[in-house]
């Protein structure tokens, strides 16, 4: 996989997220925590490829269509076929 794709001028890094542990949530005394911040441990078994930034509206459409959408705002819901889908294009 490449470590950058640059899909109409617009650059998107991934990087990569090696396996390893880790806690993740809050302690249950910290100021501001929420009901559903529990506290857990994370095991990470294999490492993966992240994006470093959201997905937009339009890179998303454009993979998946072909057609530029608008207004770019940040792709916030996809069903899980969908999002499989758009990860093996």
């Amino acid at each position: 996989m490449k470590e950058d794709y640059d899909a109409n001028s617009k650059e998107y890094g991934f990087r990569w997220i090696p396996a390893g542990e880790f806690d993740m949530g809050s302690p249950e005394t910290e100021k501001g925590r929420g009901d559903d911040e529990r506290l857990h441990h994370v095991i990470l078994s294999r490492g993966f490829w992240l994006l470093e930034t959201p997905i937009s509206l339009q890179f998303y459409a454009q993979i998946r269509t072909g057609k530029s959408a608008k207004p770019d705002y940040p792709m916030e819901s996809a069903l899980y076929v969908d999002a499989i889908a758009f990860c093996e294009e």
